[in-house]
């Protein structure tokens, strides 16, 4: 026996694979098994369905005398209508005692009766056997045995009421059993490794049982973040089935009222779709001992002195970008093994995170530092 991948727990495939070191294995396991009907289950079940035909039969027959008499009164309907417009002699359609020959009924000259549509309220009720194209085949000589033509009561079966019984068997397992994994999954120790290398910030644990759960989250616990600390509880999450979990990565949002008086000393810088400012404030709370909520704000006001503090520049050049903005001002820039070079005088490169402004102290020195820095968003 040959699995491609692991059954689940608590099924006969998976009490195979985990045993399947064993020299011997003996099983004792429910098998179901249909057997014909005999005896006295066979005869109530006879008794039954002679019932059900019966009563079929019955539904069947108080069907056919319903529409019956609904077609009676139609067609008598259809009759009275049509009396009424006799085409034959007046004198003669008269009845009395003129004639010792008893009067018979006499009908319309031209019986017509219209045949009634029915309609439901979709309109007119289709019979799709009227559009079935029927298929006729020769018919073949059927040779009916002298024995059914003595008794038309027996009736030959070729299909028996069975039921299923379910027996406890030993099975005794007699063959070789193989795993072969071509699932595709990782085991613990990949991931692992793949969590070391990507140090995401929060970790969400599913599709696998508890017990292995539980033991990947405590292994993931004493790994190091990109900050040179463990993952705390709230970061490895294992929700259970149909729990809610919050991943939202702003979680620790703060709310707060600016005051007049401190808004209008800041000054605000540009960069891309944003409004920077450098603020240096006061918190005041108004209420401690009540929940903050909307209503209950703690406020930012000026401070009475006003710390000094370097300057923050905010903003990602990128020296591809930069050229043109060169050459807006008449400075002549090329790349040279990764370098800006402006002039033939400043170079401009790139070191890490920072850029670097290399040249002599000139006209053209002065002037790139200064598209340099405009480049920039400074608080």
């Amino acid at each position: 026996i040959i699995f491609t991948s692991m059954p689940p727990p608590g099924t006969l495939g998976r009490l195979l694979v985990e045993t399947r070191q064993q020299p011997q294995l003996e099983l004792t396991e429910a098998v179901s098994r249909r057997v014909p009907l005999a005896g006295a289950e066979l005869e109530a079940f006879r008794a039954k369905e002679a019932e059900e035909r019966a009563a079929a039969e019955e539904r069947a027959r108080t069907e056919r005398e319903e529409t019956e008499e609904i077609d009676t009164e139609e067609v008598d309907e259809g009759a009275r209508e049509l009396a009424t417009h006799d085409l034959m002699d007046s004198g003669a359609a008269e009845a009395g005692g003129r004639t010792f020959k008893r009067q018979t009924r006499l009908f319309p000259m031209f019986p017509c009766l219209e045949e009634r549509t029915p309609w439901d309220a979709y309109g007119e009720i289709i019979d799709r056997k009227d559009f079935m194209e029927v298929q006729t085949q020769p018919e073949k000589p059927v040779i009916v045995p002298d024995v059914m033509a003595v008794d038309e009561s027996v009736r030959v079966e070729t299909e028996f009421p069975t039921k299923v019984i379910v027996s406890t068997e030993l099975i005794t397992r007699r063959c070789e059993v193989v795993l072969v994994d071509l699932e595709g999954r990782v085991d613990a120790a990949s991931q692992i490794k793949f969590i070391e290398q990507v140090k995401p910030r929060k970790i969400i644990l599913v599709h696998g049982s508890s017990e292995n759960t539980q033991m990947l989250r405590r292994q993931l616990l004493s790994l190091k973040v990109a900050d040179d600390r463990n993952y705390s509880e709230e970061e490895i999450i294992a929700p259970d089935v149909n729990e809610l979990v919050n991943v939202t990565s702003e979680s620790r949002i703060y709310q707060v009222r600016l005051k007049d008086s401190l808004m209008n000393m800041l000054q605000f810088s540009s960069t891309e779709d944003h409004q920077i400012a450098w603020v240096d404030a006061t918190m005041h709370m108004h209420d401690t001992s009540a929940l903050v909520s909307a209503t209950n704000l703690p406020s930012l006001d000026r401070p009475e002195t006003l710390p000094n503090h370097p300057p923050v520049l905010i903003g990602r050049v990128r020296l591809d970008l930069f050229k043109p903005v060169l050459a807006e001002a008449n400075i002549h820039a090329e790349f040279f093994g990764g370098e800006l070079i402006c002039n033939d005088e400043v170079v401009v490169k790139r070191d890490g995170p920072r850029i670097t402004l290399e040249g002599p102290i000139c006209d053209t020195y002065y002037a790139v530092r200064d598209l340099l820095y405009r480049q920039y968003a400074i608080v």
